[in-house]
Parts: structure tokens; C-alpha cells; sequence
């Protein structure tokens, strides 16, 4: 009974005290985000180049800019998140088409160091 909790006293200090003791892992500090929205319709003659084929159209669009800064260099990390919709409605018969593209994600980084001041 004394070795077993010798054992297991030993696999505390040898893999969970280091662990415990080293802290949790740097967060990434929020520099500065930006949610936008916009919306465009109109008119379009010829659509498609087709003579005398008008559509009305609606083009819907959302997304967020985030702006981190990761780890003890404070290298800067971009984030772009957005989605967008688009009608276009035959006015001579109201059949309309909706296209919705999947939401897209794009992370870019930068070698710009940010320090606190």
C-alpha cells in the first residue's frame, strides 16, 4: 500500500507539477475588430448580354475584421469572416435565382510587433 502511494506520488510531481507549475498557454490579445454590413440593389439591362433581358438584382453582405497578437513577439494576425447573398428576379415572370456562397475565412499574418505601452 506504501509503494502504491509512493508511485503514484512520483507521477505527480514528475508529469502534473511541471505541468501545473509552467501556466496555461499565452491567449491572443484582441487588437481590434470591426463588423460590417451592406446591402446593394438595382437594375441591369441586357443582363448577360442578352438584348432587352432585364433582372433586378439584391446583393446582401456581412463579415467581421479581426485584428490579434500572438505569443511573446506579438506577432499580428488578420482574420476576415464574411458572407454575402445575391438575388436576381425576372420582373416579367417573378422567377428569381439566390445564390449564397459558403462563408468564407481568411487569416493572414503580418511581421508587424505590437508592444504595450
Amino acid at each position: 500500500m506504501c509503494r502504491r502511494r509512493v508511485l503514484i506520488l512520483a507521477a505527480f510531481l514528475g508529469f502534473a507539477l511541471p505541468t501545473l507549475l509552467s501556466g496555461a498557454p499565452a491567449s491572443a490579445t484582441l487588437l481590434d475588430r470591426v463588423d460590417f454590413h451592406g446591402e446593394n440593389s438595382g437594375v441591369m439591362h441586357d443582363f448577360c448580354g442578352e438584348p432587352g433581358f432585364t433582372v433586378e438584382f439584391e446583393h446582401v453582405f456581412d463579415g467581421t475584421i479581426s485584428v490579434r497578437s500572438h505569443g511573446p513577439d506579438g506577432l499580428v494576425f488578420n482574420a476576415l469572416h464574411s458572407s454575402s447573398s445575391q438575388t436576381f428576379m425576372n420582373p416579367a415572370n417573378d422567377l428569381s435565382v439566390l445564390t449564397q456562397p459558403r462563408p468564407s475565412t481568411r487569416t493572414s499574418t503580418s511581421s508587424t510587433t505590437v508592444t504595450a505601452p
